[in-house]
Order: structure tokens, then sequence, then C-alpha cells
């Protein structure tokens, strides 16, 4: 994500999140040796939050993102958006992530947005606001401050945003919104695992609606079955690789006779 990001933009806003997060650092160690009471160091967290949301946030409006960035399948540089090539022009283009949980997490220490994640989930809905593609799918838990990024999304006076994507005379219209919390035990699944999931659909543009109930919900008879099922669905998939191999082995001994 980060290598999209000219490199100068990159390190400036990577020494401030630094600076602050050493900060935090430095207040949980005061804190474990009495030097601060527990109301400063939640207060200072709140703080660094929110002063490194907004700081960044000032910031990553400003970037005009990479139109290539090193891709780890072919082994070189690669548009960073699809609709660079021209097969791809008029396709619908569907970005699908998973934000880092653990700044949103209860369980966290950490405040939302002054964690080492920070830089990263902020570029995120600025880097595909630039370039603009059709649909943004997210997955986080439960705590997770979607309303960060429908900030940024929606917002559309005075944005960059690549002539790649769209030419400059056509008007960003901003991203609509759709979320639904989810966890496998709304199907009967033994396994707490709450998730928010988010779906941005840019705004003026004719497309089939995601309902999350109907992805979710086809099927509400799941019980402790699914762990049998599964285990016997591996079961004959052993047994058919063994009865494949057993056959391309005997195929290939009569070949070489």
């Amino acid at each position: 994500m980060l290598d999209r990001i000219p490199t100068a933009d990159r390190l400036r806003m990577q020494a401030m999140l630094d600076e602050s997060v050493g900060m935090l650092r430095s207040a949980f160690s005061e804190h474990k040796h009495g030097l601060i009471s527990k109301a400063d160091l939640h207060d200072l967290k709140r703080k660094l939050s929110e002063s490194m949301k907004e700081s960044l946030i000032d910031e990553l409006g400003s970037v005009e993102f990479l139109s290539e960035a090193w891709c780890l399948e072919c082994d070189q540089l690669c548009p960073t958006t699809p609709m660079a090539i021209d097969e791809f022009e008029h396709m619908r283009w569907l970005v699908g992530a998973g934000i880092v949980c653990c700044p949103f997490s209860k369980m966290s220490p950490n405040p939302p947005w002054c964690d080492v994640s920070t830089l990263a989930t902020l570029a995120f809905p600025f880097m595909y606001r630039f370039f603009e593609p059709d649909d943004v799918y997210t997955e986080c838990v439960a705590g997770f401050q979607e309303s960060v990024f429908h900030d940024i999304f929606r917002e559309t006076e005075g944005i960059l945003k690549s002539t790649i994507a769209k030419p400059i005379n056509v008007p960003y219209t901003g991203y609509m919104l759709n979320k639904h919390v989810f966890s496998p035990t709304d199907l009967g699944v033994p396994s707490e695992r709450v998730r928010k999931y988010c779906h941005w659909k840019v705004n003026g543009v004719t497309r089939q609606e995601v309902s999350f109930p109907r992805l979710f919900f086809r099927r509400l008879d799941s019980n402790l079955l699914v762990y049998l099922v599964a285990e016997q669905n591996e079961h004959d998939i052993e047994l058919q690789s063994a009865s494949r191999k057993t056959s391309n082995t005997t195929s290939m001994n009569g070949y070489s006779d």
C-alpha cells in the first residue's frame, strides 16, 4: 500500500507517525512506573489518536498516488489501477481488503489512530478515492470506525484524482455506503467472530445492489454438523486424490510397457 505514495511524502508522514507512537510508548512506560495516572494516560491516548488522524488526513489529501507500483506476481512495475490497461478499461473494478484489526479491537492498548498501521490504514481510502474503483469492500472488527473512511470517500470538493480512472472534466460524485455486522454464530455455527463488512459504491452509477443479509443468510440451518461434513469432505478428497494417483501410475506403467 505505502509504495504507491511518493517517497518524500511517505517518509515525512512516517516520521510524524513514528514520533506519535514513540510518545505513546513513553506514556505507557511512565504509567507503568507510576509517573502518570491512568486518567492522564487515557487522555493522552485520545489526544494523540485524534491529532495523528487529522494530521495524516491533511497530508494524504494532497498526495498524488503513483500510477505504477512493484508487483510481486509479475516481479516488475505494474499499473496501480487496472483502468490503465486497455482490455480492462470498460470493466467493473472491485477492490476488497481486510483492514488491520488491532487498533479497533477492544483488547488493543493503542487508540484507533495512533498505531504502527495507521498510515497504511488511512492511505487506503485516499488512494482508492484517487483512482476511483466502482466498488470498495472492507472487512474488520465490529469496532472499526468506518465513518472516517466514509467522510473521505464522500468528499467531492477540491480533491485530487487520477486522470487514468476518469477524464479530468468528469466530476467526482463520491460513494454510497452499505455496512453489516455479522458473526458465524448468526448462522448457528459455534464460532463467535463478529466482523463489520462495508461496501462503498460510486454515486450516480446504476449497479446491482449488494445485500449483505442475502449473501450471509442464504442458509439458516447450520449447526455442529458443518464440522462433521467438513471432515467427511476432506476424507473424500484424500480418497479421490489417492485413487487418481493410483490410476495415473497404472496408466503410465501401461504406456511405458
